[in-house]
């Protein structure tokens, strides 16, 4: 019996140890932001204000930027808050097949809602529709590079948050700091060359997603391991 509890004692320890060296690596953010049409910069631009960051208050960032996915991954968005005329959509084609689903809406959606789906690695496809894309529309792989309000087309501007930042008191969020992480800011081109950057605020962040192989192989390595013990002791 001393060897049979030794046994069990070694395989619980197996077992955990692999899970945490799963959890360490298989749930690591699989989010990169691609600077390859990039521009370093701040928002809001020149003397406007983000009513979302608050008055006096900017943040460094990238103009023309984009989000890709080192390897299949589930992606969570989040509505954090706007500040436009105009009713902007906030739109996912998880399944690239070319039909859009709508996630977000100015005058319809709740501050604080999320969404969660399942994108493939080289799939990453979301996009804001300005005035439900009356307006034209920022897509992600092609987000133009408006630095320096060359244009009033639609944009938006990335910031990676590696610690939460203060924010205005004039903010619109009703709180006093933005958590870190993956954040982008919409402009719509509504207002022209305002560069501000508040229309729509989403943030992004994204747990790469096992293979399903990869996942049954572990599960039968496991079973298997446990049957070779109970026979043995």
């Amino acid at each position: 019996m001393l060897m049979e509890d030794v046994m069990k004692r070694i395989f619980v320890t197996f077992v955990v140890s692999v899970l945490i060296g799963m959890g360490s690596t298989v749930w690591a953010s699989p989010l990169v932001i691609d600077l390859t049409t990039a521009s370093q910069g701040s928002i809001p631009g020149g003397s406007q204000v983000n009513d979302l960051l608050g008055r006096g208050i900017s943040t460094e960032g990238w103009y023309g930027a984009n989000l890709m996915l080192e390897q299949n991954a589930l992606v969570t968005f989040e509505f954090i808050g706007e500040e436009a005329g105009w009713n902007n959509y906030f739109e996912a084609d998880a399944d690239n097949d070319g039909n859009w689903s709508t996630l977000f809406t100015n005058n319809g959606s709740a501050w604080g809602s999320s969404y969660s789906t399942v994108f493939e690695a080289d799939a990453f496809n979301f996009r804001f529709a300005a005035q439900a894309g009356q307006n034209g529309y920022a897509t992600n792989g092609s987000n133009p590079d408006d630095a320096g309000d060359q244009s009033d087309d639609p944009n938006f501007f990335i910031t990676e948050f590696t610690q939460s930042i203060s924010l205005g008191e004039s903010t619109l969020l009703g709180t006093e700091s933005l958590e870190a992480g993956i954040y982008l800011w919409f402009d719509d081109g509504g207002a022209g060359q305002d560069d501000n950057h508040d229309d729509m605020l989403i943030r992004v962040s994204a747990q790469t997603v096992p293979e399903p192989g990869t996942m049954a192989l572990f599960g039968l390595g496991i079973i298997g391991l446990a049957g070779v013990l109970r026979k043995r002791f």
